[in-house]
């Protein structure tokens, strides 16, 4: 396992430590949505990893929050390639 792996898992064994619950903000990402606006979530870790932070962060319906999800992009040249 490399560094990235470790990292993904010693943060995901103690969720409550390294990333705040946020009730707020299923409220503040819904504003836009239910103003007919779309939103994309790109980020570089993996899909297992940013689910369980964002189901931690968010909650469980997170996922309807955003019309297309993005995972191991390889930021930044993902978006100057």
């Amino acid at each position: 396992m490399d560094v990235k792996g470790l990292v993904y898992q010693w943060i995901g064994w103690d969720m409550d430590k390294y990333i705040l619950r946020g009730d707020e903000t299923f409220a503040i990402l819904s504003c836009p949505v239910a103003h007919r606006k779309q939103l994309f979530l790109t980020t570089n870790s993996p899909f297992s990893f940013m689910n369980k932070g964002m189901w931690h962060r968010v909650g469980p319906d997170w996922r309807q929050l955003f019309s297309m999800v993005i995972v191991q992009t390889d930021k930044p040249s993902f978006f100057t390639d």
